[in-house]
């Protein structure tokens, strides 16, 4: 089995592969604080819980944003899964998505939703991965690389609002029941998620008119990461929604690395 970690800044997702099946996935929280033997204790039952063996693991391949966590996991892997974890940065030819000309300048995150939506769906296409940060990364017709805007996620407005201020609340994300609130924690999930939808929708909307103007329908608008699932069903774009992108990517990556 091939066992794919994605280190996001919120969050590690590990999910396993089966030949090209996703035979399962979880999620653990991404803390630089903690110890390699502290991930042990969180990650292997979790691993044991979906049935896999250390001697069922064929390789161990990271994609991390997280510079801190980085060794973490890969010392992990070393250590309770005895493997040499293989990290995207390392393994994958840059060259084969044009316009990626450094790998130090784009995440590793980044590379692997475009190699996974690539793989699985036609160009000209638009990702966009919803964490704590957003991107929105742009494929040409032919899968040429066109540009990327990096936006803060839907956690950072209301951790932002609550942090810059006195009195208001930290209000987790969720849909409202109106659009209006009626107190003050009611107003501030109004305007964190429908603030937030509408920088989605509107960069959406400007970068389909930018590049893809007249053939809007054309584009495949690919929707991945945690909060995507929140705000899926406002998009006002026709949308797909694939919460596995990056994971799939990390297991194409090392297939390509093997042949």
């Amino acid at each position: 089995m091939i066992v794919v970690i994605d280190v996001g800044n919120s969050n590690i997702c590990i999910g396993g592969y089966r030949d090209n099946e996703l035979i399962f996935d979880f999620r653990v929280n991404s803390d630089s604080t903690i110890t390699v033997d502290e991930y042990s204790s969180i990650i292997l039952p979790k691993l044991s819980i979906n049935g896999l063996g250390i001697d069922d693991i064929e390789a161990v391949v990271i994609s991390s944003v997280v510079l801190l966590v980085t060794p973490l996991i890969v010392e992990f892997a070393k250590k309770y899964l005895k493997k040499e974890a293989y990290l995207v940065k390392d393994i994958f030819p840059y060259s084969m998505i044009p316009n990626i000309k450094d790998p130090e300048y784009i995440g590793s995150d980044i590379v692997s939703d475009i190699v996974g939506a690539k793989m699985k769906y036609s160009t000209p296409a638009i990702i966009v991965d919803m964490g704590t940060a957003s991107t929105f990364n742009t494929l040409s017709d032919t899968g040429d690389f066109i540009g990327c805007i990096i936006a803060p996620g839907g956690k950072i407005f209301s951790e932002q609002l609550h942090n810059s201020t006195s009195l208001l609340p930290q209000v987790p994300l969720s849909v409202p029941t109106q659009v209006l609130g009626t107190d003050t924690v009611t107003a501030i999930r109004s305007g964190v998620y429908y603030g937030y939808l509408d920088l989605v929708n509107g960069i959406l909307t400007r970068i389909l008119k930018d590049k893809f103007e007249g053939r809007e329908l054309d584009v495949n608008i690919i929707f991945t990461g945690g909060l995507s699932v929140v705000f899926i069903d406002d998009i006002i774009h026709p949308v797909i929604h694939e919460p596995y992108l990056t994971l799939h990517g990390l297991k194409y990556i090392y297939d390509m690395s093997k042949v």
